[in-house]
């Protein structure tokens, strides 16, 4: 038997409310005791949820104090028309057939569990699932602790596959919890059925063709709500040739068409895949910034199997010459134990140097060279290099010549820089750290500017 769910005061006044037809009875579930009520969605008002249950009584439930399953269900009822733009994807909520319920987190210290309970609310067998576990503090935030992934194969449990109606629940251990962790949650990202069919379900037809560009995508809707969601993108290869990269943008407008905040995505593999004719679906990334009514996808690098690669003509203004220092003739001399490095930078990034390769790992702004429509790459020793991402990190650039093999005794330093922004050295080379120098850049101004630097040691 259900139990009631203990109900906080409803939120302040002043908001606007909008009704939608009532829908059947559901069960709402409280993300931090699991605690569950029956009953019909009838609006949103603000941040708050209004509920019809049995008898025509109606309470109101903070949407915070949901489950992210039902944040979803609310989102996709509670969606605002068609702002009848015509570019761009969907943002439309994808609701799984699947609900997730919280499980109170139970004991002390590393005795603490928990658990996520899992419904097949549709009408197939599910073979298969992945999930993004979410471990929330008491405001209801995300911590930084946590599975990113977390598949569940019913094929390899007792019973096999979770039939319809039938429940399967997910112990957490402590492990993954923070000393802050007060509840946890589940977003269901990808399902699959077990005539093989998956979920979320995307168009038969390919995103459209952008004339000879080899790759178009689109975003086809929205996975989960709030600093849960996520988009989900589907790529199509419409040239002759598989791949081993592909790099792209998310572009979120509102409705009078502007952009609020470009987004750099990629996905890369050391085999090809996503052959001629064939799809790639990519669940993840950054939650729609606020007011977004569309997206539009900006394929900007693709890579294939014999290194060779394509990217599209730049239609956008070039970025800002740096002021001095653009020039070869203008470089200082700084001998062969010198490393220069220019990025045009958002935010924050640090750059890792070991032997022949650099990297980086992506810190917070828009990745390097791609704020707003930007493609520029960055210039390492007066090469240009396009990083390829695997999520916050990037692949190496493996051309350092000569290799970034300073003595053991040696100190390196920032001998130059130019342009906005800063360099610091956040850990120098050592046997332990395997001779890896780590640099941060920092441009917290806003907007994105060039930034170079050159590294020197003896």
């Amino acid at each position: 038997m259900n139990t009631s769910l203990h109900l906080l005061p409803a939120l302040a006044a002043s908001v606007i409310a909008f009704s939608v037809p009532s829908l059947d009875a559901r069960t709402w579930t409280e993300t931090g005791t699991g605690r569950t009520i029956e009953g019909e969605f009838i609006e949103m008002a603000g941040e708050t949820v209004v509920i019809k249950r049995s008898g025509d009584r109606t309470v109101k439930i903070p949407l915070a104090r949901l489950s992210v399953a039902d944040r979803a269900f609310v989102a996709k009822q509670a969606a605002e028309p068609d702002t009848g733009a015509t570019e761009g994807g969907s943002l439309e909520p994808l609701v799984p057939p699947v609900t997730v319920k919280p499980l109170p987190i139970t004991g002390e210290g590393k005795e603490r569990k928990a658990g996520l309970e899992y419904t097949n609310t549709g009408k197939r067998d599910i073979k298969s699932m992945n999930v993004d576990m979410h471990f929330l503090r008491g405001d209801g935030s995300i911590g930084k602790g946590g599975i990113p992934h977390s598949g569940i194969s019913f094929h390899q449990k007792p019973g096999k596959l979770l039939r319809p109606g039938k429940k399967h629940t997910e112990p957490i251990s402590s492990f993954f919890m923070e000393d802050d962790t007060k509840a946890v949650d589940g977003t269901v990202t990808e399902i699959t059925f077990a005539d093989g069919s998956t979920w979320p379900t995307v168009p038969s037809e390919p995103p459209p063709k952008n004339g000879d560009d080899p790759v178009s995508g689109m975003v086809v809707g929205v996975i989960g709500s709030g600093e849960m969601a996520a988009p989900v993108t589907v790529l199509f290869n419409h040239g002759s040739k598989a791949m081993i990269g592909v790099q792209y943008i998310i572009e979120y407008l509102d409705g009078s068409g502007s952009i609020l905040a470009p987004t750099a995505y990629g996905y890369g593999s050391d085999t090809p895949f996503m052959e001629p004719g064939e799809r790639l679906v990519q669940e993840g990334g950054d939650p729609p910034p606020e007011g977004a009514t569309v997206a539009r996808v900006k394929v900007t690098e693709v890579e294939f199997p014999d290194k060779s690669k394509w990217t599209p003509d730049k239609k956008q203004d070039p970025a800002p010459e740096v002021p001095g220092g653009n020039t070869e003739a203008d470089k200082p001399d700084f001998g062969p134990n010198a490393l220069r490095i220019k990025v045009y930078l958002d935010d924050r990034d640090v750059v890792k140097v070991s032997g022949k390769q650099l990297w980086y790992e992506h810190q917070s702004g828009s990745f390097p060279g791609k704020w707003n429509s930007h493609d520029d790459p960055t210039y390492v020793n007066g090469r240009e290099w396009v990083p390829m991402w695997e999520g916050m990190t990037s692949k190496p650039y493996d051309r350092l010549t000569p290799p970034f093999r300073p003595p053991s005794d040696s100190q390196v330093k920032i001998a130059h820089k130019e342009g906005r922004g800063s360099v610091s050295i956040l850990e120098q080379p050592t046997k332990e750290n395997n001779q890896t120098l780590s640099l941060q850049f920092e441009d917290p101004t806003g907007g994105a500017a060039w930034l170079e630097v050159v590294i020197s040691w003896k």
